[in-house]
């Protein structure tokens, strides 16, 4: 389901998709891992290993990727999750590329899959954070290959903003890890510190571009 306004001011964005009735990270997570499946002429059963990519999971656990994988009728391969947020993908990616390069598997299912309307707040005190988070899937199957693939990669992170963009609760770091208290403060939704998140996110990126520029030898001309 869509949910289409004029564009937001700051981030650009015109639509957003919200899941609907019956919809869960896993199910659309399995859809787009069938298309892609389709697309590579392969069947669920080839597989060797799959990585799921989501800030939403499934459940507290086990991870989203074996309810996908049940979904797909493959038991018995890895199923591994990776909660990395915005950087899934790439994180999912580097260790996919790494698998195959070293021969430990031939075969890999990379899942992206979010469903974050269920855990925002929609009311006006969490707009700024709410519009820019939205609902989808897309999957991806890697396998070893003659040509070159993924030249290099770049990975980092800073824990000392950690606090600056996140989800307070539920989480162990409370005991019990959810409550009435918890709930009324509304701490089971995301807070962000726009300007701080903003620079350093605008700061990083371009720092990670030239430094993958660089490793490859390629200018931006």
């Amino acid at each position: 389901m869509a949910g289409a306004r004029e564009p937001h001011q700051r981030s650009g964005v015109k639509e957003r998709r919200f899941v609907g009735p019956g919809e869960t990270p896993a199910s659309m997570g399995a859809i787009a891992a069938q298309r892609a499946l389709e697309a590579a002429g392969l069947k669920a059963t080839d597989l060797d290993f799959m990585i799921c990519a989501t800030q939403t999971p499934e459940h507290f656990f086990p991870g989203t990727a074996c309810f996908i994988q049940k979904r797909l009728d493959c038991p018995g391969i890895g199923a591994l999750d990776v909660r990395q947020q915005c950087t899934g993908f790439l994180y999912g990616l580097s260790i996919a590329d790494s698998y195959i390069k070293l021969g430990t598997y031939k075969k890999i299912l990379i899942v992206c899959t979010e469903a974050n309307s269920t855990g925002m707040d929609m009311s006006d005190r969490g707009r700024h954070i709410s519009v820019l988070f939205g609902e989808g899937a897309a999957a991806v199957v890697l396998g070893p290959s003659d040509k070159p693939g993924i030249r290099s990669t770049e990975l980092h992170a800073d824990g000392r903003f950690a606090e600056e963009l996140m989800v307070p609760a539920p989480g162990c770091a409370y005991n019990p890890h959810l409550t009435h208290q918890i709930l009324d403060e509304g701490l089971q939704y995301p807070v962000m510190n726009g300007k701080v998140v903003f620079v350093e996110a605008v700061t990083q990126l371009t720092a990670t571009i030239l430094a993958t520029l660089k490793a490859n030898n390629i200018t931006i001309a």
